[in-house]
């Protein structure tokens, strides 16, 4: 009886190690069984997709997913465990989310399976890239604003240069004194861009 107590005290003491290891991760970690239903939602999984566990568990894992992700999840899961064909299992990737509130956010998706005995558990971990994703556009909306932006003083600057580099063509004094200034107009505006690049980055 006494080994009976042992054993059973430190297979709950390894439950619970376990289940603090699961709860710190930085990383939502959901597990499922073959027909899809939660298993285990761990606290990073609640933060990404604002369910409780007790609200979560025992569903299908479709809950958290948008569609075309939701209607196809139990045919993918179904041939998986026909055929063992696998599409996503062992393989990281870029997918869509579905929080409580119904908010549709980008995430990353990796997801493993776990074999024992006859019993097959998979593991999804699971990581918001929403913050990634808004810094991505920002940047490349940047990119495209700047691109415009520095092609106009540019062009005004090498469309005055010619008629002040070829001896044959320079205009009237008034006419040099109207191009020079707005050459550096346009000169001053590139190198506020400049600057302003520098301060972003």
């Amino acid at each position: 009886v006494h080994q009976l107590i042992t054993a059973q005290k430190e297979t709950l003491g390894n439950a619970k190690r376990l289940q603090a290891i699961l709860d710190t991760a930085v990383d939502g970690i959901i597990t499922i069984d073959t027909r899809g239903s939660v298993l285990s939602f761990n606290k990073r999984a609640q933060v990404i997709f604002g369910y409780f566990p007790h609200e979560v568990i025992g569903q299908n894992i479709k809950t958290l997913m948008p569609d075309p992700y939701q209607s196809e999840h139990d045919t993918y899961l179904a041939n998986f465990m026909g055929t063992g064909e696998k599409k996503i299992i062992g393989i990281g990737r870029e997918v869509e989310g579905l929080r409580r509130d119904g908010h549709i956010f980008p995430m990353e998706l990796a997801v493993s399976e776990v074999k024992v005995g006859d019993d097959i558990t998979f593991t999804g971990i699971v990581r918001d890239i929403s913050e990634r994703k808004e810094i991505e556009r920002m940047k490349d909306q940047l990119v495209s604003t700047v691109s415009h932006e520095l092609r106009t003083p540019l062009t005004i600057i090498l469309g005055y240069l010619p008629f002040l580099t070829d001896q044959e063509k320079i205009p009237a004094p008034e006419m040099v004194a109207d191009f020079a200034k707005k050459m550096e107009v346009s000169g001053k505006h590139l190198l506020e861009m400049l600057n302003d690049l520098l301060d972003i980055s």
